[in-house]
């Protein structure tokens, strides 16, 4: 096998070679036994003959150096057809360092000598720049900013020494310079030989806020290390960048042999493209009959298909065939050796719209040229212990979305606009018969009309190389050069200019940061964003007690919106889900609020946007949507992640949220007679349109809509799951679970009293109580109560329509908030008879039961179906009907007195306490939940959980 080091030779280097020698050269590195390297003369553009010495002994003679460099190419270095193998006796190479000279054939000038170091972590010799022990090395940094680093370096033995000089950020390597710059003021100090100054671009601005460390290095010595603060800024809101749902988007495939290679490439898109992607297979008059049988296979998917060649066509004329049968889609050109990997399609789509005027859109690769990462080229083997979706997984998380502009794509896969297509045509088959060229002339083209590219750099897919061509590959690459030289002047100077990008440069430096998270940290775990409204309440609640649980198995961040400012943050712990103190927090200020009738804010969409390219979730698991926008799921869903939705209570049916019509009656989702105002609970009185046998099924319909891409919805009882699917049929029944919550009670105990039968009986009401939780009952129980026989007790607030506190009745006592972990103190020291939840609505679970029934307490509940249900496959308590108040009134009292009857319950609740609780608690819950996002994530070769 061919292998070669790229080294891109830029423009300056390339000049200082042909005023200095007549003879040019690099020595890459030593692999397999062979010599890698190349060398010309700077006299002719024609191949030389070379000779290699090693450690001063001839050990290969009159060897040709004609072998295609593409970086060379690239670079500007004639034809780049001037690269060398050279296989060495392996007697020579037993040494950890040696050195290695070329020389023109039959000359007896120096040549170019280099020492090499063996590196074992590589198994290969590369290149040692030594300096020297007695050296003294001077380096001053002038200016450090989160744009560029200036400075210069002298050795003081040698004024007149460039040396090569590693820009580390963060512990990893970024760009390489030399401080060949002029510097007069060195000169005339007499410190250096007039020249000696550096400087970089440094694009850190992109990077996360606070500080980083910018080291610079020579031959593995850290020789300066300063620090660089990068301020938090409000980022400019581009309102053009919200993900897009995928659609009209087809893959071509042209193939031709190689059958081993298709086969993984099969079973990649199978496993990685969604499946409302067209992928159509190319076959280009293959001899190999298993590509046949392979496509054949292939056709049985309901998204695959396959075509065949007639005669070979040639790489070019079979992708504007693929043009032609795919109709008004945008394509994506893919090798049939190149591996893709998560969420492939998407990156390159949301690319492909992230701004106006983009025709392609090339991902990063591990061999795919100058679009290739961590290092240009074609040499970035993963280690053995990397896989490569999971290389890929944490080569999205670490990117910075940087887009960078590039002169050409790379057809080994390219997203290419249809409506680009329709203005400069296709690919050009004349000129580009069998491939090597053709993108490059496409890309030119579409230039010179407008349009633009980039690099995907949060997408990374693997590629095999070319083996459909083998050798005639180098032919075909001069010829096609030779084409785009002669058409386009400018083709030259915009490859070089993109080899040094700073943009290109840190996206690189992202890529090997994620090899190291690869390396040195353990596996990545799936990343759940879980969204909620408000803070405080059962939903958020139960929320912190699911991420707690999932703290080992999932990588946990949480999504906040009041409607004005948003915020994301990542949650650590096992323990508790304690917030991240590490800095992994976003805030944002709406200026274009979300508005309650639309539900939506495009600013908003914006950021959430922004925040989930980077986040790279593998599931969004919507909690809630008060104050998000209805397009959360939709962006979610096109940037690549599963969508969960839980149904905690009826929002999504009604904006009255717990289906109270306006005369307080509890509609089940169907409203009652008459005409009526019902109010709305999240938001403003009178922000939206009247509900009531009008607008409410216009919501209705926006939010079945907006769940439309889910892949997965949730509830905490039967009867919310039914009646949500009773008035939401868009909702799939399939695809509805019930997953009760779960608790955990450090221990259970009985703090229930029994009255004496002259009593006043103590009802306990744990939480905040409104009208919708009772009170109002609460209220006409008292007035009922001449006899004084009733008290309630009231942990928590009581709360008018307008959330200020209620007055109260004598016998209406309330003891204030209380925190869930000190509930049964509190308890004990009311020390209750009963306990009570009236709600008048259907709730959908009710941690306040659970929370009664933790300390023994028994409990009345309203002839709603989930409480109702709970209380009777339980046996803690009494359902009672309370459509006449004289008649509840005269069942508690009865019942509070009635020994028997709470004998019963008392012991049912110790039976509860036993075997249900104990089983429901936050770790099966959370085990629930776990096996359901396993579930939507299971694909083959999916190893996210």
């Amino acid at each position: 096998m061919k292998h070669f080091i790229t080294t891109v030779v830029p423009n300056w280097l390339r000049k200082r070679f042909s005023r200095e020698k007549p003879f040019q050269g690099t020595l890459d590195a030593i692999i397999d036994g062979r010599v890698l390297g190349w060398a010309r003369s700077a006299d002719h553009d024609g191949p030389i003959r070379i000779d290699l010495l090693i450690d001063g002994r001839v050990v290969a003679i009159d060897e040709p150096a004609n072998v295609l460099r593409p970086d060379l190419r690239d670079a500007g270095i004639g034809d780049g057809a001037y690269g060398f193998e050279i296989a060495v006796p392996p007697e020579c190479l037993g040494p950890d360092t040696l050195s290695v000279t070329i020389r023109p054939h039959g000359s007896e000038q120096a040549g170019l000598t280099q020492a090499m170091r063996f590196h074992r972590e590589h198994g290969e010799y590369r290149p040692l720049q030594s300096i020297n022990a007695a050296s003294d090395i001077t380096i001053t940094i002038d200016s450090l900013t989160d744009d560029a680093l200036e400075g210069w370096c002298v050795d003081s033995s040698e004024r007149g020494r460039i040396l090569e000089l590693d820009i580390i950020v963060d512990g990893e390597f970024f760009v390489s310079i030399r401080n060949d710059g002029p510097r007069g003021d060195l000169e005339k100090l007499g410190i250096s030989k007039g020249l000696g100054g550096f400087r970089a671009d440094l694009p850190l601005r992109w990077l996360d806020p606070g500080p980083h460390i910018v080291g610079i290095r020579a031959s593995g010595r850290t020789l300066q290390e300063t620090s660089v603060n990068v301020p938090e800024h409000r980022a400019f809101v581009d309102l053009r960048r919200v993900a897009k749902p995928i659609r009209d988007v087809s893959i071509i495939v042209p193939v031709f042999n190689a059958p081993g290679d298709l086969e993984v490439c099969i079973q990649r898109l199978s496993a990685w493209t969604p499946d409302s992607v067209q992928i159509l297979f190319i076959d280009d008059a293959s001899t190999d009959p298993e590509v046949a049988n392979l496509l054949r296979s292939a056709a049985e998917r309901p998204n695959m298909r396959f075509l065949r060649n007639e005669a070979n066509l040639g790489f070019t004329r079979s992708v504007n065939r693929g043009f032609d049968e795919t109709g008004r889609d945008d394509v994506i050109i893919l090798n049939s050796d190149a591996r893709v990997t998560r969420g492939w399609v998407e990156g390159l789509a949301v690319a492909a719209h992230s701004a106006p005027g983009i025709a392609t859109v090339t991902p990063m690769s591990d061999r795919a040229g100058l679009f290739s990462a961590p290092r240009p080229g074609n040499d970035n083997t993963l280690p053995e212990m990397v896989g490569e979706i999971a290389y890929a997984r944490a080569f999205r998380r670490q990117s910075l979305g940087l887009y960078p502009t590039v002169p050409t794509g790379n057809g080994f896969c390219m997203f290419i606009r249809r409506a680009c297509i329709d203005e400069v045509g296709g690919f050009d088959a004349k000129a580009f018969p069998r491939g090597y060229g053709e993108e490059n002339d496409f890309c030119m083209r579409s230039m010179r009309n407008g349009w633009r590219h980039i690099i995907d750099d949060r997408t990374y897919v693997f590629h095999a190389r070319s083996k459909s061509f083998g050798e005639e590959r180098h032919a075909l690459m001069q010829a096609g050069r030779a084409v785009l030289d002669q058409r386009y002047p400018e083709y030259e100077i915009s490859i070089r200019k993109f080899t040094q990008s700073a943009k290109i440069g840190l996206a690189r430096q992202r890529a090997r940061v994620a090899l190291t998270d690869c390396t040195n940290r353990p596996s990545p775990l799936p990343r759940v964003l879980f969204v909620v409204s408000t803070q405080t309440g059962g939903t958020p609640q139960t929320n912190r007690d699911l991420m707690a649980g999932l703290a080992d198995k999932v990588d946990c961040w949480l999504l906040q919106c009041d409607g004005k400012t948003l915020e994301l943050q990542r949650m650590l712990g096992p323990e508790d889900g304690a917030e991240d103190s590490s800095g992994d927090r976003r805030i944002h200020r709406l200026d274009e609020a979300i508005d309650p009738v639309s539900h939506r804010s495009e600013e908003y969409d914006a950021v959430i946007s922004e925040w989930l390219l980077r986040l790279d979730a593998d599931i969004v698991h919507i909690r809630h949507l008060g104050w998000h926008g209805l397009a959360l799921p939709k962006i979610a869903k096109a940037l690549g992640s599963k969508v969960v939705f839980s149904f905690h209570d009826f929002y999504a049916l009604c904006p009255t949220v717990k289906l109270l019509d306006d005369t307080m009656q509890f509609c089940g989702g169907a409203c009652t007679p008459g005409d009526g105002h019902c109010r709305t609970e999240l938001w403003p009185d009178g922000s939206l349109p009247e509900l009531k046998h009008k607008w409410v099924h216009v919501w209705r319909q926006r939010f079945s809509e907006a769940l439309a891409p889910c892949d997965a919805f949730v509830t905490t009882s039967k009867s919310a799951r039914a009646r949500i699917l009773e008035h939401m049929p868009a909702v799939s029944p399939e695809r509805f679970t019930v997953i009760p919550h779960g608790r955990d009670f450090s221990n259970f105990c009985r703090l229930a009293h029994l009255p004496d039968d002259d009593a006043v009986l103590r009802i306990l009401l744990p939480g905040t109580i409104t009208r919708a939780k009772g009170l109002d009952i609460v209220h006409e129980l008292l007035a009922q109560d001449q006899a004084g026989r009733l008290e309630f007790h009231i942990l928590g607030e009581v709360l008018d329509d307008s959330g200020a506190p209620k007055r109260r009745h004598p016998r209406l006592i309330c003891h204030g908030r209380y925190e869930r972990d000190r509930f049964a103190e509190r308890v004990e020291a009311i020390r209750p008879h009963l306990g009570a939840v009236f709600s008048i609505w259907d709730e959908t679970y009710c941690h306040t039961l659970t929370e009664l029934w933790s300390v023994g307490v028994p409990t009345f509940v309203l002839d709603f179906a989930t409480l109702a249900s709970r209380v009777r496959e339980s046996g803690g308590g009494w359902v009672l009907r309370h459509d006449d108040i004289a008649s509840l009134y005269a069942n508690i009292v009865n019942i509070g007195f009635d020994r028997e009857a709470r004998s019963v319950v008392d012991a049912a609740l110790v039976q509860w306490q036993n075997q249900q609780a104990a089983r429901n608690s936050v770790a099966t819950m959370a085990a629930a939940y776990f096996d359901l996002y396993r579930g939507i994530l299971a694909k083959p070769h999916d190893n996210a959980l």
